[in-house]
């Protein structure tokens, strides 16, 4: 009871509380924490107090509800700075993480309108299409869909996406990416792809939609990634320009 006091509302410091007890490691991943009525009990409040605190651990995403089963606490967070380039595991920090990626579609197709206006390229010139899954820790993260110029990459279809990663395929090619102009938005994504990234249908995920380009402009890559928000924490680093 040494931990509550009467100087904020009740359930900002059960809140607290919980969240400290999961920093320090005495409620682990995986693991539930107590109920809400032995947290009542415990503190010495109501379970609707309990409830209310654990509802807004719930929101942050370091805990999860299951059905009859109690309050989970979740894997800590991934941190994702989408202004590093080099990719998806460049992008993201975390100790001990170990990435892969499996490609589940692969093929040329025309540009089209579609693509031709983004890639700087006739309507007709072919493109590779790409989507991949990637994991962290084998946990399905990150839905990825790759649009490539075909003349950029010659030999592209030889090339194994599950062992190199694109960026490290085209440093192979000598394509050294300069810029890379980024929009974020939120996006819902067909059940089947729901599927794909564990999450129930009707959740938003986060959209990074990318275009890459060399020091000349030339468009090497345009991208789409649907990224979970409940596995991470997004980060954007803004620096002011120095005054002329």
């Amino acid at each position: 009871m040494s931990e509550i006091t009467y100087r904020d509302p009740l359930f900002i410091q059960i809140r607290e509380v919980i969240r400290s007890k999961i920093e320090s490691g005495e409620y682990p991943p995986g693991t539930t924490i107590p109920s809400e009525l032995d947290l009542a009990e415990m503190y010495g409040v109501s379970r609707l107090t309990i409830r209310t605190a654990i509802d807004a651990l719930v929101y942050e995403g370091l805990l999860r509800r299951i059905q009859g089963k109690g309050a989970y606490v979740t894997e800590p967070k991934l941190n994702y700075s989408p202004e590093v380039f080099g990719g998806f595991r460049q992008n993201v920090n975390g100790k001990n993480i170990r990435f892969s990626s499996k490609v589940l579609y692969k093929t040329t197709r025309p540009a089209d309108t579609s693509f031709s206006y983004i890639l700087g390229i006739e309507p007709e010139d072919d493109i590779y299409y790409i989507k991949r899954l990637c994991y962290t820790d084998g946990v399905p993260f990150m839905l990825n869909k790759l649009y490539i110029p075909c003349r950029l990459l010659p030999q592209f279809d030889e090339i194994d996406l599950n062992v190199f990663q694109p960026y490290e395929v085209y440093s192979m090619y000598g394509l050294n990416v300069r810029t890379v102009e980024q929009k974020l938005d939120l996006a819902y994504l067909h059940h089947t792809d729901c599927n794909k990234l564990g999450i129930d249908p009707g959740i938003a995920v986060m959209c990074f939609e990318c275009t890459s380009r060399l020091q000349d402009g030339t468009a090497v890559e345009y991208s789409k990634s649907y990224a979970r928000g409940d596995m991470c924490n997004y980060s954007i680093r803004f620096q002011q320009s120095p005054r002329s």
